[in-house]
């Protein structure tokens, strides 16, 4: 492993390769090979020789073909060469026929590896600390649905699974929030507080809500070995014509704007979302400020004492602007990709071991633990695409955790669905001989119980060996 800043001209040999740089062009490497692999979560081919892939946060709704939610500018050969550049910035990776050409930001520090994918992979890890185990109780089955607007439609769904047999491990509310602040629940009644002081638990008075008794819901479901998450959003939301007027969101706006907790543009004006995309004309919080994770995560922070096991936390891609300035200096170029992770890290700093946060990945960093949702639409033919990728492309730390029931629903998609590439479930429980049973190697499912595991290419490698 070797770093090397990409300052001037200069060409020089590493490996297998040799690279050519200059400055203003792109950096061009030499080199035979067969397969490219990584570059984070990738759904239109598991091997990238032949395309171009770009290492850009976008927002894409399902069916993403090369757009990514989770890009890493970190790929691997089969011919022993891999390349990590540490930049938050977009990148670019054109594979062709004998060399890869690479767009980097200027004075780009990149890292090389040379050796087996196991090799090269522990060393890529090794920039950034291990993979963080999830808790437990996220090895099993998951239940959500954006239609519970009610705690009856909670409990309804859960007893629903009861009488089918169905267990559950965790549960996300979507629908919960009074859609503006997305930190109160609906038709809860309280006195709005200014200046970005908190409300706590003390303060609403639920009568008359749809949700009647969430802290009592939430105890009821814990007693049933349910863990409950909540939905959220990065945005001080631009409430249209036909939502009614919300006090304390209206506080919360001007006070981000008086004491510029949102992100800004250059002219120090509140950035806002573009029309065309999600939640447009909305602000959004700059996690790069102390302040403003303070603030946002306190208003919060009511949720997590009321028995909240965690949150999933939607949205991220909102930086479309170049000129976009956080509080930290830095633009909207490095903040393209950045603003996912600080969202993320912000929420994890709350959290404590056995809590979590789904849904956005972290670009670049893995200190975090995640879990791989399906999204709403998706059929089962998108699920098997998502798991060749799970299973083989997303680098770790995008690890495909999962547990029997889930090790169910893979079954039945590679056998109906093939080809699937081997499938690694990182399963801990202490069932892996009645998982291996269950699921013959033949199935396309590899069963690892161990602290920490990931499968990558069509080897399993575990990284306490490392």
């Amino acid at each position: 492993m070797e770093k090397l800043k990409l300052t001037g001209s200069g060409s020089r040999a590493f490996g297998p390769a040799r690279l050519y740089w200059r400055e203003g062009a792109p950096l061009r490497i030499s080199l035979a090979y067969r397969g490219a692999y990584g570059l984070g979560e990738r759904f239109d081919a598991l091997n990238q020789k032949g395309r171009r892939a770009v290492c850009e946060v976008e927002e894409k709704f399902c069916f993403q073909g090369g757009k990514t939610y989770c890009p890493a500018p970190f790929f691997w050969t089969d011919s022993g060469f891999g390349l990590y550049a540490d930049t938050c910035e977009s990148t670019a990776f054109d594979f062709r026929e004998g060399e890869i050409i690479a767009e980097l930001p200027k004075n780009c520090v990149i890292t090389l590896f040379s050796g087996t994918p196991e090799s090269m992979i522990a060393e890529y890890l090794s920039l950034f600390g291990s993979p963080v185990l999830p808790p437990d109780w996220a090895f099993g089955p998951w239940i959500s649905a954006n239609r519970w607007s009610s705690q009856a439609d909670v409990e309804n769904a859960v007893a629903e699974a009861e009488r089918l047999g169905f267990p559950v491990s965790a549960l996300v509310i979507e629908a919960w929030s009074d859609e503006a602040t997305f930190y109160i629940w609906r038709g809860a009644k309280y006195t709005p507080k200014p200046d970005g002081a908190p409300l706590s638990l003390e303060d609403f008075d639920f009568s008359g809500s749809p949700w009647p008794d969430p802290a009592g819901m939430i105890c009821r479901l814990h007693e049933k070995g349910i863990r409950v998450l909540l939905w959220q959003a990065p945005v001080y939301k631009a409430l249209g014509p036909d939502e009614p007027e919300n006090e304390q969101h209206r506080l919360d706006c001007a006070d981000a704007v008086r004491r510029c907790l949102c992100v800004h543009n250059a002219d120090g004006s509140p950035y806002t979302i573009p029309e065309g995309h999600w939640f447009p004309g909305s602000m959004i919080p700059d996690f790069t400020n102390p302040e403003t994770r303070r603030v946002w995560l306190g208003k919060r922070r009511y949720l997590l004492e009321m028995g909240i096991d965690g949150f999933k936390t939607d949205g991220g891609e909102f930086i479309y602007s170049d000129d976009v300035r956080f509080f930290d200096g830095s633009t909207g170029r490095e903040g393209k990709n950045r603003y996912a992770r600080d969202y993320a890290e912000a929420y994890a700093s709350v959290l404590g071991p056995e809590q979590a946060h789904v849904e956005h990945p972290v670009v670049c960093k893995q200190q975090q633990p995640l879990r791989i949702p399906v999204q709403p639409p998706d059929r089962v033919q998108h699920l098997a695409q998502r798991l060749r990728k799970a299973g083989h492309d997303r680098l770790p730390p995008r690890v495909a955790f999962g547990g029997e029931q889930s090790a169910r629903l893979v079954k039945h998609i590679i056998l109906r669905h093939p080809p699937v590439p081997p499938v690694c479930f990182v399963h801990h429980t202490g069932r892996k001989q009645k998982m291996q049973e269950r699921f013959a190697q033949n199935d396309g499912i590899i069963v690892h119980t161990c602290k920490t595991s990931c499968i990558s290419g069509s080897f399993l490698l575990d990284l306490q060996d490392l």
